[in-house]
């Protein structure tokens, strides 16, 4: 006959003849504090469910971060455009100027510009 822990209602089966406290064989979750089986526990203390809460918690805080990137990366991405088309216009279309001015490779700027009338902003 297996001893029953009374606080968590577990088997506990090396307690066959004898009373064993249920802290021997259950620990407390470090966030709710609910009776869990040693073997059921997190390395970080945690209960399966408060375990689970926590990744959530970490893949939401992680799509928030992909997403204020990604806002950023569209920022950035229009800024350069800007900065593209306004230093070509006073260098009179000039690309080599234009790129030395910058600080890019021509070949960099070509690539750019090619890629804005493909997108059908003019240039």
């Amino acid at each position: 006959m297996r001893e029953i822990c009374l606080c968590c209602g577990y088997a506990i089966p090396e307690a066959i003849g004898r009373r064993v406290p249920c802290s021997a064989y259950h620990v407390r979750c470090a966030i709710c504090e609910w009776p869990v089986a040693r073997s059921h526990l997190s390395p970080k203390g945690l209960c399966e469910v408060c375990q689970d809460d926590q990744q959530r918690r970490e893949a939401d805080r992680m799509i928030e971060e992909v997403e204020r990137v990604s806002s950023d990366r569209g920022l950035r991405w229009r800024t350069e455009r800007e900065l593209i088309l306004r230093t070509l216009a006073e260098k009179n279309g000039n690309r080599t100027q234009a790129a030395k001015a910058l600080g890019i490779c021509v070949r960099t700027m070509r690539n750019k510009l090619r890629e804005y009338r493909a997108m059908g902003i003019p240039c």
